[in-house]
């Protein structure tokens, strides 16, 4: 976005677009490297899913649940379906270092489970097994309580480009140094959904229709 632009989004809703266009955010920065371009194409695709399946990805439109500087908001479950994405989980500093190198988009917050969203694309992503199992500890530890009573049981829900992707997460094995996605004894092995990306992120009803009643 260019600079122009930038400042008609704070002038027309600072309380929203701050927190992506104000600092040292990531999306506020120039990315020249292919990778990191990647990355934040398939976070949008991620963000246009849930948007059209009508869930809120704004902080400003959802409860304060992960801050080390403003009051964590109490959350009921009846506002439940709620997206928080992992730069928003990541402003609790010091307590998700263990987690940051994590593949994850950000999570989803569903009556009975929380889903872990991840986007590998066209291709495998990169998978470091370790990181996705604290993902897993941490989650249940600081949701237990608000909102959830129990520690809550995490499932994880993948979007790749279309159904010959999801073949290859099936059969990957993890690349010749094991550091690609591979079925695990990690969340996603005992429970994960696939949802091709060439289909939900396009503005269709079926799909969010879909994705309500997935998550009821």
């Amino acid at each position: 976005m260019t600079k122009k632009s930038k400042e008609m989004l704070l002038q027309d809703n600072a309380a929203r677009f701050t927190f992506y266009l104000t600092g040292n955010t990531e999306t506020n920065q120039v990315r020249s490297e292919l990778t990191r371009r990647l990355r934040l194409h398939q976070k949008a695709e991620v963000y246009i899913t849930l948007h059209h399946a009508g869930i809120p990805i704004y902080p400003d439109a959802k409860p304060v649940l992960f801050s080390s500087k403003h009051p964590v908001s109490s959350v009921s479950m009846q506002s439940f379906p709620l997206f928080y994405s992992s730069r928003e989980i990541k402003q609790l500093g010091a307590d998700t270092t263990k987690i940051k190198n994590s593949r994850s988009m950000g999570v989803l917050l569903a009556e009975k489970y929380i889903y872990v969203l991840y986007n590998t694309g066209s291709s495998l992503l990169k998978w470091e097994y370790r990181t996705e199992i604290r993902v897993n500890a941490f989650l249940q530890y600081y949701l237990r309580g608000n909102p959830y009573p129990q520690p809550p049981e995490v499932r994880a829900i993948m979007l790749g480009r279309d159904m010959g992707t999801a073949l290859r997460l099936l059969t990957s094995t993890g690349g010749y140094k094991k550091s690609l996605f591979m079925l695990d004894t990690c969340l996603l092995s005992s429970v994960f959904f696939c949802i091709t990306s060439q289909t939900a992120v396009m503005p269709v009803v079926s799909t969010s229709t879909f994705c309500l009643d997935f998550l009821r």
